[in-house]
């Protein structure tokens, strides 16, 4: 093995564990709260699933009810899977 080959294993390698690490730390942190903190409006799905727009100040506004459009959460979505239940 060359040393160009070795270096590049080693950067898929640590690229491999960094990736692993960030979505390790990305599963931890509720992004609703953090931007909420900072005054930030947010969108999630409610317990019905409809897309529902959250204000900071505790206060929510439906979003897409033109189209009448539910949208159906599956726990298998890996950000689905991360709302509470129901």
């Amino acid at each position: 093995m060359t040393t160009s080959d070795r270096r590049s294993d080693e950067v898929a390698e640590l690229n491999a564990e960094l990736d692993a690490s960030l979505s390790a730390t990305a599963c931890t942190i509720r992004f609703g709260e953090v931007l909420a903190a900072r005054g930030e409006a947010t969108a999630a799905l409610n317990e019905h699933g409809r897309l529902t727009r959250y204000y900071p100040d505790g206060t929510t506004s439906p979003l897409g009810q033109k189209s009448g459009a539910v949208v159906v959460p599956t726990r298998h979505h890996p950000l689905v899977s991360r709302l509470p239940e129901p």
